[in-house]
């Protein structure tokens, strides 16, 4: 009997330092929970805001911008990232946000790669857009796409461009976005493909001219004129040529050949480039 007693003694004894041990790591836990809550936020804040892992425009690693834009990239991004809380390199998605922020950039055509280094680094690897044309009458340039691009961030003189004329400015026209204007596009493609010679020779200005309604890519031509009216008729931009036109290198060579002559041009007179022997028009 006394033997009885003596196990169940013991077994309550056992019970009872269980139920304390498991009171006291209960405690602990609860008061791990009430310290994470009350201070753990602010200790997070803390980290965050510490000097060594917020960026600033300085810290961003990306390649200089051409000789011919004025515009500061780096700075441009950082004010972005400022306003969208996009501050310091310890926060989760860091280098995809950045990212998406410098796809966005009406100057960056192509953004391969981010990435964050710590403590307080980010390199970002991209390409810039290069303007092909000004469009007259408009605060705009375009690139060989036809994007969209702030005509005042360009060093004046660090750049040949074409001139488009015969385009009504738009309030739908939005910067780092596709001109609402298939002449646009197209005349991009055509400054592009041409380069800069004919621009040096004078003939700087791409004339559009629409031969059907409603618009299509392939319905638009164009002319490059002077400046005292002479005129190279071109006909459609690079791989739109109609049914027995010839091809965009053919015309070029015919181009290039008239450049060389063009002060014997009649004033006012316009050459075709798409007829054999390079006929002269009215």
């Amino acid at each position: 009997m006394s033997q009885h007693k003596k196990g169940k003694g013991s077994l309550t004894r056992h019970i009872f330092r269980g139920v304390i041990i498991l009171s006291a790591g209960l405690a602990v836990v609860g008061l791990y929970s009430s310290w994470k809550a009350a201070w753990w936020p602010q200790l997070t804040a803390l980290i965050s805001e510490h000097p060594e892992y917020v960026l600033s425009p300085g810290d961003l690693d990306l390649p200089e911008g051409p000789p011919w834009l004025r515009r500061n990239i780096p700075l441009d991004l950082w004010e972005v990232m400022k306003q969208r809380g996009v501050t310091n390199t310890l926060q989760p998605g860091i280098s995809e946000l950045i990212f998406r922020i410098a796809g966005d950039h009406p100057w960056i055509n192509r953004v391969h790669f981010v990435r964050a280094i710590f403590p307080r680094s980010v390199e970002i690897r991209l390409e810039y857009r290069r303007p092909v044309c000004l469009v007259a009458g408009t605060s705009f340039a375009i690139d060989a796409q036809g994007v969209t691009l702030p005509a005042a961030d360009l060093r004046e003189g660090n750049l040949l461009l074409y001139v488009l004329v015969g385009v009504q400015p738009t309030s739908a026209v939005l910067l780092g976005r596709s001109w609402p204007d298939g002449r646009v596009i197209e005349a991009g493609r055509l400054a592009e493909f041409l380069g800069p010679i004919p621009v040096e020779k004078g003939f700087a200005y791409i004339v559009p001219r629409v031969t059907f309604r409603p618009l299509e890519p392939d319905d638009i031509v164009f002319s490059l004129r002077d400046g005292q009216g002479r005129e190279l008729f071109w006909g459609r931009a690079p791989g739109r040529e109609a049914p027995g036109e010839p091809p965009a290198s053919t015309k070029r060579e015919r181009l290039l050949g008239q450049l060389q002559t063009f002060h014997e041009f009649p004033l006012h007179r316009t050459v075709d480039l798409t007829l054999a022997g390079n006929a002269l028009g009215r």
